[in-house]
């Protein structure tokens, strides 16, 4: 019988090789490049439709490089500014999950909210700000709740379901 050793170190040869020619984060591919330069330009100039396509490229080809963080971020924020709030939204669940201690993080958190808010998911929407609002060491916590405005009950009964209606009744 033949003995497997050669078989193995062929494989973990190739394997050595093959990872030796993945790209690092610290490269960032002209390309990757180009496009966060012509999305950053367009989200710079508040054209959050332009800058969504660029973003989107880096997101999904160079996820890999530095750039990746900063253009998730602008990617979601790009699509909450331009009404898109359920891209929005995952696109910030993505950002706080892989990236909870950067820098944006805390804005990313109020901006979730934001998404959720204009969804209609107001209960989690609150909860998110005051999970922020109750963590003295964020630097939002003061104004975490600023973003929600206080609604008249007409205003609440204007947007009132039927679902809405029939607890209330029950109460």
């Amino acid at each position: 019988m033949r003995s497997p050793l050669p078989v193995v170190f062929i494989l973990a040869a190739a394997a050595l090789f093959l990872g030796a020619c993945q790209p690092t984060a610290d490269e960032i591919p002209d390309r990757a490049r180009a496009h966060f330069e012509r999305a950053n330009a367009a989200y710079e100039a508040k054209d959050y439709a332009g800058a969504i396509q660029g973003f989107q490229a880096i997101v999904d080809v160079y996820s890999y490089t530095r750039l990746y963080p900063i253009s998730l971020y602008r990617l979601a924020y790009s699509k909450l500014r331009v009404g898109r709030y359920a891209e929005a939204e995952s696109d910030f669940a993505v950002f706080l999950k892989r990236f909870p201690q950067h820098d944006l993080a805390e804005d990313a958190h109020v901006l979730y909210a934001r998404a959720l808010s204009s969804q209609g998911n107001y209960f989690e929407a609150a909860y998110t700000l005051g999970k922020i609002a109750a963590n003295p060491e964020n630097r939002l916590a003061g104004t975490a709740l600023d973003s929600f405005m206080a609604v008249s009950y007409t205003h609440l009964r204007a947007h009132e379901t039927v679902l809405d209606l029939v607890c209330r009744l029950l109460l």
